[in-house]
């Protein structure tokens, strides 16, 4: 496969894909496979989080903890389109 620029693109949106369809799937709230779900997207509300309080290292250690660096590459290009509209508006 042929790689570019937009790869890592295109990575996180496979992964989200796949995230939403295990959504899609489950039937009732008492699945453990939505309890799992629930976790992850609670440890990736976090990670961004502490990405937007500008603790890069800690959330790159919960990231690889929890297992969603895939994430943690998109909250990453998040935080800098977020700082990148803050030093914007006070140019």
């Amino acid at each position: 496969m042929q790689t570019t620029a937009g790869s890592p693109t295109l990575d996180v949106m496979r992964e989200r894909c796949k995230q939403l369809a295990v959504i899609e799937d489950i039937q009732s709230s008492k699945d453990p496979e939505y309890m799992r779900w629930v976790d992850t997207r609670l440890d990736r509300w976090i990670v961004d989080w502490v990405l937007r309080r500008g603790r890069d290292q800690t959330a790159r250690h919960i990231a690889q903890e929890k297992s969603i660096e895939v994430s943690l590459r998109q909250l990453m290009f998040a935080s800098s389109d977020t700082l990148d509209c803050i030093v914007t508006r006070r140019s």
